[in-house]
This record gives C-alpha cells, structure tokens and sequence, in this order.
C-alpha cells in the first residue's frame, strides 16, 4: 500500500482536543511540510504550529510520530492533537491531503494494520467491538481479545490437531501390522482435549455474543394485559401509552437497558388478537416478526388460566 491516508481519529464534534491521523510513507514529509521543522523524535509528543500551504498558521499542536514497523498500521504514523473544533480537524485534514495524502476509507487504519500483520482478523473484530461497546462487562472482553488471548487459544488448539493428525499419519505410514482394534491412548486423550476445548468455545460463545450485541426481549400476548406498563415499570419512563382501551399499542416500541453489564433490548408489542383493520393487522404481523427474532419472550396473560401458548422460537 503505497499511498497515504488522513483521518480523523476522534469521534466528530466539539471537545478540548481532537486526533488526526496520517499513515503511509510521505507522514513524515508532510508533517515536516505543515510544521516547518524537521527531525521529530519517535514517540516524543512534540509542541509545534502547523500551516497550510499558504503558511496561514492552522493551530498549535502536539505532534507524535511512530516509526514503521512499530506503530499501529506497522507504517510510520502520524498524530496531530489539536483544539477538538470540527472545523479546525477539517482544515487540517485539507491540509494534509494537500500535501499528498487522501482521506481514509472508514475502517483502512485497522485494514493496514491486518495487510501488514499487526491484528489478526480476530483482533480486527474485536477492535470494531470494543469502539461500539456499551458496556464495561463488554470493553473488559474485547480488551483481552484485542491482546490475543482468543487468537493464542485457536492457535495452541489447531496445532494440537495437526499434531494428532500427523502423528496419526506417520504411525499408518511405519506400522506394518494391522490397526489394533481400540484407537491407543495418546490419540483418544488428543481428541479428547480438543473435544473439551471446542465445547468449552462453545458454551462462552453465546455469553460473548450477548456482551457484544446484547439481547432482545420481546414482550407480547394479548390486548390489554400490561405489556406497555411493564415496559414503562422496566425502564422507569413513560415510554409507552397506557390505556384501559384494548389495542392501543399498535407499533413496537423498544427500550434497550443494561443489566448485569449485559445491553437488552425490551419490544413492547402490539396485542395478539384477530385484527380488527389493516393498521392493526400491520401491528400484528412485526409483533410476529419479532417473536421469530427475540432472545426471550415475556409472553402475559390476564390471568391464570394458561391461554393458547405464543409460537415463538425463543424461550419464554
């Protein structure tokens, strides 16, 4: 990859200081264009001015420099830590590009850094994750995935089975005699081991799934039994519209809480019952949708005799 990249790398709004970042071999020539000096210390932050083509000073800065292959593309980099107006991180940007860079495709910093085998895929996931977690539960996770721990656990196990597999082939290759009926007892604890550790993969993946994307709640049963007051007691607003009227609850509404570090999504729904127009056939029908989607099911009812059960695939 050949060419220079520039973006920002704070989210966009006002704040006391905003982080551009620039990747690609002409970083340092451009950041030496823009600030008039030469000679940055590799990760020494570095008070300077930096100016537009026309010298019209853009903002005084800290600059901090990284050196190929030790940043986090494994190009050199970068960093400009200026005033957070969104104007001034646009001039900046201009600036750069000016100079010779182009504006950065979203998610391309990560992308170089997995080309030039600073993240495995595993660790680009995690990274997305840990952006858009919602939780500390969830930004704890990813943290140890973005470190390795995952991609070191997948690693020792694939290796462990080509372990097996070519020990298993050499030993039909040498043995002369027949296979003895019962598999030996290096290869069944081999398998074994593996056995435990994809079950073990398996059972933390739907924890690690709720973490990261959260859980949806699907609150339904028929007209006027509470749905929307339980929503409301839940989320201690007045998100829905309680009435003694039956069907006033005619589109989903969503609230998403979190609870025990893990984000839910509550849906109040519309009542189950034989439509009575299309606007309340409408209703029924995304209630039925998103019993086909949810995690759980908080099916109510209007009393204790059990009605005909909810047909969805979730549990309830």
């Amino acid at each position: 990859m050949g060419d220079t990249i520039v973006a920002p790398a704070t989210p966009f709004g006002h704040s006391g200081v905003a982080v551009t970042r620039i990747s690609g071999p002409l970083s340092f020539p451009i950041i030496n264009q823009l600030s008039k000096k030469r000679g940055f210390t590799n990760r020494l932050a570095t008070v300077c001015s930096i100016a537009d083509s026309d010298g019209n000073t853009i903002d005084r800065c800290v600059v901090t420099v990284y050196k190929k292959p030790g940043s986090y593309t494994g190009e050199d980099v970068v960093e400009i830590s200026s005033h957070g107006n969104p104007t001034t991180v646009q001039y900046i940007i201009l600036s750069v590009c000016a100079a010779g860079a182009r504006t950065a495709e979203a998610g391309e910093f990560t992308k170089r850094a997995f080309i030039n085998g600073k993240l495995d895929l595993v660790q680009v996931e995690a990274v997305a994750s840990l952006i858009n977690s919602k939780s500390i539960e969830n930004t704890r996770h990813q943290q140890k995935i973005l470190r390795g721990t995952l991609s070191l656990s997948i690693n020792n196990l694939r290796t462990k089975i080509v372990s097996l597999l070519g020990r298993l082939e050499h030993q039909m290759d040498i043995d002369e005699e027949d296979w003895p009926s019962t598999p030996p007892s290096w290869l069944v604890g081999g398998v074994d081991a593996v056995y435990l550790k994809v079950r073990h993969f398996k059972k933390t993946a739907r924890l690690g799934r709720l973490l990261n994307r959260g859980a949806t709640v699907v609150i339904a049963g028929p007209p006027n039994v509470g749905k929307s007051s339980l929503l409301n007691a839940l989320s201690q607003s007045s998100r829905s519209i309680v009435s003694s009227s039956p069907g006033t609850t005619r589109d989903t509404i969503e609230v998403e809480l979190l609870m025990r570090g893990v984000p839910v999504l509550f849906i109040d729904t519309a009542g189950l019952r034989q439509p009575k127009d299309e606007i309340e056939k409408e209703g029924v029908r995304r209630t039925k949708n998103f019993l086909k989607r949810a995690d759980l099911v908080l099916s109510l009812t209007d009393g204790p005799k059990s009605k005909k059960p909810l047909n969805a695939g979730a549990p309830t």
